[in-house]
């Protein structure tokens, strides 16, 4: 029986690497966006516990230490502002990751294209293939069939077909 050959192979395996190249892309931008939104908690961690910090300090009562209160405060502007820079970082990732994930799809798509191709395809060589050896099997049927019909007759006896 002849080995199945898909004509198509070496388009299937391009793909298949294009769609590889893609699903790294993506988990890099999902790498990336973990790290983002671990910063982004980190400092809301550091405001909340600042927050809480100056106001114990003014609700103590007594003298309110003001360098301490002013370099809480200082403290506060700096990580809201490296709050904003992430949020905004992770903005820009979150769209880079929607853009690598369409683009992920679109080459999955294009995989199982060429993929149902190739079963399309294999499956027409099996039909044929079961076709080609059932009419082999009907030839040795009507052969083997024709030589009892020659033995039956005497047509096989030595001097009978003079």
């Amino acid at each position: 029986m002849a080995a199945f050959v898909f004509e198509f192979e070496a388009v299937l395996e391009q793909r298949g690497r294009e769609e590889k190249l893609h699903q790294r892309a993506v988990a890099e931008l999902e790498h990336q966006r973990v790290l983002v939104e671990t910063r982004v908690e980190s400092i809301k961690t550091r405001l909340s516990h600042g927050r809480e910090s100056m106001r114990r300090a003014l609700g103590a009562g007594g003298a309110v230490p003001m360098d301490a209160v002013r370099l809480q405060s200082t403290s506060s502007l700096h990580d809201l502002i490296a709050l904003q820079r992430a949020a905004l970082e992770l903005a820009g990732v979150h769209q880079r990751l929607n853009a690598a994930r369409a683009r992920l799809m679109r080459a999955t798509v294009a995989r199982k294209a060429v993929e149902t191709l190739r079963s399309r395809r294999y499956q027409a060589w099996r039909r044929e293939q079961a076709r080609i050896e059932n009419n082999a099997m009907d030839d040795l049927a009507v052969m083997r069939h024709g030589r009892r019909a020659d033995a039956v007759v005497g047509l096989d006896e030595p001097g009978a077909a003079a």
